[in-house]
């Protein structure tokens, strides 16, 4: 009895430190049919963050988002057409606090993924607009303004510019 009672506390001691790892942090949120996609909490420490693709058969990791001063913050996702193409947009942004460089506040990047013949893929049209990543607050003693933080405004720049 004493040696069932030992492994099972071993057992549960050593898979403490993985708790909460590939835990669905966000999601799953429908994109077609029985296909969704969902943010997961990853294991390794410089990518603490990442982005999967469930085709309901399938689950395929699409994009990682990597440590920038702080773990990655999922602040916005939503679904719109451009190109008359379905996109995933995703808001990630990191809180930066650098009292020496008198830098505080969010740096934010906007990422788009297509969905296409039943695969998410990334948009390196919108993902890499320089446009769509900034600061907002304090960096090198300025105050600076990130315009896009809310899907309002996201979803405006990116009709404006690319429909």
């Amino acid at each position: 009895m004493f040696s069932k009672i030992l492994c099972i506390s071993l057992f549960a001691f050593c898979s403490l430190p993985s708790y909460g790892q590939n835990e669905i942090v966000q999601g799953p949120f429908k994109i077609d049919g029985d296909k969704a996609i969902y943010f997961q909490r990853e294991s390794n420490p410089d990518f603490p963050l990442g982005l999967y693709y469930d085709s309901g058969t399938k689950k395929t990791q699409v994009d990682k988002y990597e440590v920038d001063g702080d773990t990655p913050n999922i602040d916005t996702v939503f679904f719109m057409k451009i190109h008359n193409v379905k996109n995933v947009i995703v808001l990630i942004s990191w809180n930066q606090l650098h009292q020496a460089e008198s830098i505080n506040g969010n740096t934010y990047q906007v990422y788009a993924y297509k969905y296409s013949n039943d695969s998410l893929f990334i948009n390196d049209m919108i993902t890499k607009d320089p446009e769509l990543n900034g600061m907002d607050g304090e960096f090198n003693g300025d105050e600076v303004h990130f315009k896009y933080k809310n899907v309002a405004s996201i979803k405006k720049y990116i009709k404006n510019k690319y429909n």
